[in-house]
């Protein structure tokens, strides 16, 4: 058993078929993040343990990884459906999380015309959503 978050992350990254590459991590978490993307470098500090993820970020990389941020941060695997790492998920009805498991389902590039088209329908109408500040942010085409 990997004893730090970092082996862990590398442990997981092989098992997905990643290999070493902070380049790797990088992309595919940036098509699942919501929030600001990292950089290479922010996954290769991560990955040689120079760093660790604050825990929005930790939900998202076991999202990812498919671990539980339990498992990523201390080694504790969950009996909790591996596609639920996000605490919002333990709260989703039934038919919520049916749909969020099909989601991950789907390859990134066809997660990320769910999210624009989801952000589109939310928005319309809406003045808060003209915002720049507001609007989704921009990941990398795989």
């Amino acid at each position: 058993m990997n004893n730090s978050l970092h082996q862990r992350i590398l442990e997981l990254m092989k098992i997905k078929g990643y290999g070493n590459s902070p380049t790797a991590l990088c992309n595919r978490f940036n098509l699942l993040h919501d929030g600001l993307p990292i950089t290479v470098q922010t996954a290769r500090s991560w990955m040689i343990g120079k760093s660790i993820p604050k825990m929005r970020k930790i939900c998202t990389l076991g999202r990812v990884l498919s671990a539980s941020p339990q498992y990523l941060l201390f080694g504790i695997k969950t009996p909790i459906d591996p596609d639920l790492t996000d605490l919002t998920d333990l709260m989703a009805s039934e038919v919520d999380r049916l749909m969020i498991s099909r989601y991950r389902q789907l390859e990134p590039a066809n997660q990320k015309l769910i999210q624009e088209l989801i952000w589109a329908m939310s928005c319309k109408g809406r003045k808060t959503c003209a915002s720049s500040t507001q609007k989704p942010p921009r990941h990398p085409r795989p």
